[in-house]
This record gives structure tokens, C-alpha cells and sequence, in this order.
């Protein structure tokens, strides 16, 4: 991602804005992207907040499906040249090894590419939210 993708999305006055790389980490975000997943010990990665952080199952309320979409887009973000990735093969090999449910999840091949969905969360200072989301991909 270049520098003025990243520093264009702090200013987008959306209700929040948030960047995911190749192996779905956050180089990016806007303040209420950043807030959101704030006080979270991963808020950088997608993928290990959503599978290693315990508050994830109660801030997501449909923590399930949040789950199986988000290995299945790992899973996507990787592309085919995942095996020649060495740091794809550490993170899944962590997440192996720490959280059962991606295991599993990791197995079944799934591919996941959502481009639009309503996302809930349970969030400690505001309450329910449900958010709208947009995934734009690069061309």
C-alpha cells in the first residue's frame, strides 16, 4: 500500500475507515476505525483479534460467523502463493497451534472475498452498533 492510500483514509469522514493488508492487518485506519477495536490487544490483526482476543466472542455478538469469514478471507487475502509466504506460515501456524476454532476453520479451505455486510459489535462504551461494510479491493 503506498503512503497516501494510508494517510487519505485518516482523513475519510466516513463512520470508520480501517485498511487491511495482504494477511489482514491494520496499516491504516481513521479515528473511528482506530476506536472501534480500541483497548483490544490485537487491534493491529484482523485475524488474531478476531480468533485469539477472549472479548472477541462477546464484542461480536455473531462471533461465529465473524470467525469462518475471517479465516476464509485469510485464507483469500493469501492468494495462491501462500505457501512461498514466510510470514503467513508463522501466523498460521500460531493461530494452529493457539485457537482450535481456526484449525478447523483453516482445514476446510474456505474462501471468503465479502465485499459488502452488516457487521454487529457490542462495544464497551457505546453499546450495539450495527455497521455497514464496504470493501473496496485493489485493482
Amino acid at each position: 500500500m503506498t503512503g497516501l492510500v494510508a494517510r487519505a483514509v485518516v482523513h475519510v469522514t466516513a463512520p470508520r475507515a480501517v485498511v487491511l493488508g495482504r494477511r489482514m492487518t491494520v496499516p491504516a485506519h481513521n479515528t473511528l476505525g482506530r476506536a472501534l477495536f480500541a483497548g483490544h490487544t490485537y487491534s493491529g490483526d484482523l485475524v488474531r483479534l478476531v480468533l485469539l482476543d477472549p472479548d472477541m466472542r462477546v464484542f461480536h455478538p455473531a462471533w461465529d460467523e465473524m470467525a469462518v469469514s475471517t479465516a476464509g478471507g485469510l485464507r483469500a487475502a493469501a492468494g495462491p502463493d501462500h505457501h512461498d509466504d514466510p510470514h503467513l506460515i508463522r501466523t498460521v501456524r500460531e493461530l494452529s497451534v493457539r485457537s482450535p476454532e481456526f484449525r478447523q476453520l483453516w482445514a476446510r479451505h474456505d474462501i471468503r472475498q465479502r465485499t459488502h455486510a452488516a457487521k454487529r459489535f457490542r462495544h464497551p462504551l457505546v453499546g450495539e452498533l450495527t455497521l455497514d461494510q464496504t470493501g473496496l479491493r485493489r485493482g
